[in-house]
């Protein structure tokens, strides 16, 4: 019955605690269940859209001139023919030239710039395989030959979306450097071998009566395609071309470069002055060479690698590459329109099969030593995925503690309200324990309804996670409900409800009921005394005293309260400043110079010549087994000035014994600096003394990020024939810097690296912890809000006798308004320094975690603008309350009194 009458009489009170419960509550749950969609994604994703479980090159003979397959084809049919493969799709990695938003040529090959254009050469990638997730647009027409999906990071690189074109030239041999073309000249260009599209029927010959037999054909087929004939089909069956059958006879030359049986390719000077000296559809007459007779027909005039297309972007889907490069995919009819036309570095075959992992040895055995397993490019992204999932547990732990401060205060005012009429109830009879589960009663009321709001907010705010990386890759994006962490939250909930309302209850229980508070005297005289307004005082005196019985208010849960959403928002500005200055400072990355490549090594007298670099260094990089473990280390020797890696602790590596390594490399090493480890690459080993412990850099090829560092000398002792093919800059602090990389990108091609994917995937994420701030801030808010309202309602009569003793309204204004800036101003005294310190210790914890050199920065402006902030969010939280204030009739309240 007790419970009845309470419910009817402070229902409202209880609905308001309720919700305030539940919208905490649902933020710390919405956080917890983004942090497990957000770990979960990966695998999930890899499962809904079928990706293979492996896949291997299959590289291009020497002796093989053009794109057709056959020479892959034995290797496909013994792979699609085990019966383990439940699924296959073959693609080819195409030789284009494009320019990407800033008009630099994009590199096909090399670096973590590096686009890749994927030919869809079965129909069946994107389809029975690697199903694409459409982030915009929709999927290529499989007929149509210019429509292309690209992923988001090539989308990013071009600056384009669907509907958009993209410029490319195809090339009918793989150039190290074609993709430096511009696609759109359509003159010579410096470095690009002019090509030339032609059609041959050619008879192989050795020895006088085999040339007399095929001169006597190449006339009988010359005078037959002067008579109309078609020359694809005399080709398809009299040319000795490799696949002349599927290519007409068709195929690209340049001069000095003709492909030939023995070995693509070599100077045929004969050819060459027929090939280039007709007109285009110009037959020629059959002419000798030292490898037998031709018939040629040009198709086209030179042009600058080969012919141009205009790419037709009608889709971008989400990015599943473990290393920071683009890709661009092309439909079946591409191969069939364009296969002649250019080259294919390799041909790819992407396998899915029944049972998964256990059947890779099968596959294996077929494949070779190239194998690549999906789930080694899965261990590489999903550390970048867990980091973000890392970050959202943070959040929710950091939400769910303020969440129990902030609750505690309106708990508290509840059970003391109950507990002043404990006397009265006592004398009717009640005993202890009834009044206990009375209490235990009321907070289990509050507490359901809080549980059922927090998994409904939770279930509400689902759809703005997963975060980062993970939302892109997510399978089913909106609502979902997660099954494990929504019940078993709302069951806290419902429980650190119950236990914080039966605490606040013994609590205000035990405390006596006349005892005249004292709290806030002393300071409230010292300000009268320092000649302070009597508003200030006695706002000051109303803030720190709570009171007894019917007039208790929760002053210290409030206070605790203000302190902690000041340090939560002191935190996320340290914390995020910390970030931005990681982005803007590559040495914290490991980045200790501007420009670095893979594309060429320049000579070292010129680069001691050059005047804009200062200093710069010369290498690889590779894997080495170290101590048994596989370790992708940069070896690189000083050739100007000194680089050297970043080093947090020792030194830098300067002999060919030495080496330093990342924090998390040493530890699954069990080593340390100053210990030694053994490398070993194929059957070379050393011995290398750890000098240091490093922060890496990208890797400047399509690699995973290096985990040590020793000089190129070192490595040559496990690879004496190596060559440096990696080349770093430093710009000469009196160049302008800008100026000095442009130029550097255009000698070299590769554009500067930037920041480690780790950390780069973090860059969707930085308003995290701002966001998350503001929302605890605003539940701080309005716990403060909560607590004036009380205030207001519990001291009427402290309000009345201000006003009987002269207070007009404005005064009565102002007394409220120093009631909260006194709770603002203690939440920013401790707080503030509590939060700054509390945030600086975070970011050392997370840059351990992506291995980064830990340096936390506290942006003192923003924190200062905090003060201000606080004071003004606490004196318009507390118009409301204060205006009520104003009005409060003082005959009315005394008489009821």
């Amino acid at each position: 019955m007790r419970f009845r009458s309470e419910l009817r009489s402070r229902w409202l009170g209880w609905l308001a605690v309720a919700v305030l419960a539940g919208i905490a509550g649902g933020l710390v749950l919405t956080a917890a269940a983004g942090a497990r969609r957000t770990h979960s994604v990966f695998a999930r994703h890899l499962a809904a859209y079928r990706f293979p479980d492996a896949k291997f090159g299959m590289a291009r003979p020497n002796n093989f001139a053009d794109n057709s397959e056959s020479y892959a084809l034995p290797t496909i049919k013994r792979v699609r023919s085990l019966p383990q493969v439940e699924a296959s799709a073959v693609t080819g990695e195409l030789a284009v030239c494009a320019r990407d938003a800033q008009n630099r040529p994009v590199p096909t090959s090399i670096g973590p710039n590096t686009v890749f254009f994927t030919v869809n050469v079965d129909g069946r990638y994107g389809v029975t395989l690697a199903r694409p997730k459409i982030l915009a647009g929709r999927r290529p027409d499989p007929a149509r030959p210019r429509e292309v999906l690209l992923d988001s990071r090539a989308a990013k690189r071009f600056g384009v979306g669907p509907g958009d074109l993209i410029p490319i030239r195809v090339f009918p041999s793989w150039d190290s450097g074609v993709f430096q073309c511009d696609p759109l000249n359509p003159h010579p260009q410096p470095g690009i071998h002019e090509r030339r599209e032609v059609r041959q029927i050619w008879m192989a010959c050795t020895g006088p009566n085999r040339c007399r037999r095929a001169k006597a054909l190449a006339e009988h087929l010359y005078v037959r395609l002067r008579g109309g004939a078609s020359f694809a089909r005399l080709a398809a069956r009299y040319s000795d071309l490799p696949d002349a059958k599927a290519t007409g006879g068709k195929l690209w030359v340049m001069p000095g470069s003709t492909p030939v049986p023995s070995g693509c390719c070599h100077r045929v000077k004969a050819f060459d002055r027929v090939a280039f000296g007709l007109r285009v559809h110009e037959l020629s007459r059959p002419f000798k060479t030292g490898f037998g007779w031709h018939i040629v027909q040009p198709l086209s005039k030179l042009v600058p690698g080969g012919p141009l297309i205009r790419l037709k972007v009608v889709g971008v889907k989400a990015t599943t590459d473990p290393y920071p490069v683009g890709t661009v995919t092309l439909t079946p009819a591409f191969h069939r329109a364009h296969w002649v036309d250019s080259s294919y570095a390799e041909y790819w075959i992407s396998v899915r099969l029944r049972h998964g992992a256990a059947d890779i040895p099968a596959l294996q055995a077929v494949a070779g030593t190239d194998l690549v397993r999906e789930a080694d490019d899965a261990a590489k992204i999903q550390p970048s995925i867990d980091h973000q999932a890392q970050a959202l547990w943070l959040a929710a732990g950091f939400g769910a503690l303020l969440a129990l401060i902030l609750l505690a205060s309106p708990l508290l005012r509840l059970a003391s309200v109950a507990a002043a009429g404990h006397p009265a109830l006592r004398a009717l009879g009640m005993t202890r324990r009834q009044l206990m589960t009375v209490d235990v009663a009321r907070a289990a009321a509050i507490g359901a309804f809080a549980a059922v709001t927090s998994v409904a907010v939770a279930f509400a705010l689902s759809t703005l996670t997963p975060i980062g990386l993970a939302r892109e890759l997510e399978p089913d994006p909106g609502f979902t409900f997660d099954r494990f962490v929504l019940p078993l939250g709302g069951a806290l909930v419902l429980l650190a409800v119950v236990l914080a309302g039966a605490a606040a209850s013994a609590q205000a229980t035990r405390q006596p009921a006349e005892r005249p508070p004292t709290a806030g005297r002393p300071l409230a005289d010292a300000l009268a005394r320092w000649g302070l307004p009597l508003t200030a005082v006695s706002g000051l005196r109303l803030a720190l005293t709570r009171g007894r019985g019917t007039a208790a208010v929760p002053i210290a849960g409030t206070l605790l309260g203000a302190v902690a959403a000041v340090a939560v928002v002191a935190v996320a500005l340290t914390f995020t400043a910390s970030l931005d200055h990681l982005f803007s400072t590559p040495r914290l990355y490991g980045q200790n110079w501007d420009y670095a490549t893979n594309y060429a090594v320049p000579s070292v007298a010129h680069v001691r010549a050059s005047r804009l670099i200062s200093d710069a260094a010369q290498g690889g990089e590779a894997d080495v087994l170290l101590d048994g473990r596989l370790v992708h280390v940069a070896a690189m020797d000083d050739i100007k000035g000194r680089i050297g890696p970043v080093v947090t602790e020792g030194r830098q590596p300067e002999r060919s014994d030495e080496v330093v390594l990342t924090r998390k490399v040493l530890h699954a090493l069990g080593a340390g600096v100053g210990d030694s480890v053994e490398a070993r690459l194929g059957t070379h080993r050393a011995r290398l003394r750890v000098v240091g412990r490093a922060v890496m850099p990208e890797s400047v090829c399509s690699c995973p990020r290096p985990r040590g560092a020793m000089t190129f000398q070192a490595f040559k002792q496990l690879s004496p024939r190596a060559e440096p093919w990696v080349f770093e800059a430093r710009v000469a602090p009196e160049a302008d810097r800008a100026g000095a990389i442009a130029r550097l990108e255009r000698a070299y091609v590769h554009p500067a690296p930037g920041p480690p994917k780790t950390i780069a995937d973090f860059e969707g994420i930085r308003s995290l912890p701002v966001v998350v701030s503001a929302l605890l801030a605003a539940i701080a808010a309005a716990t403060l809000a909560h607590t004036l309202v009380t205030a207001i309602r519990r001291r009427r009569r402290q309000l009345a006798v201000l006003k009987t003793l002269g207070f007009d309204r404005r005064q009565l204004l102002a007394t409220v308004a120093w009631q909260a800036t006194t709770f603002a101003a203690l939440g920013l005294v401790i707080g503030l320094p509590l939060g700054i310190a509390a945030g600086r210790w975070a970011w050392y914890l997370f840059a351990e975690q992506i291995e980064v050199v830990p340096e936390p920065v506290t942006p003192v402006p923003l924190v200062l603008l905090v003060v201000p902030a606080a004071l003004l969010l606490a004196n318009l939280v507390a118009a409301l309350p204060a205006w009520s204030a104003a009005r409060t009739r003082a005959a009315a309240v005394l008489r009821a009194e």
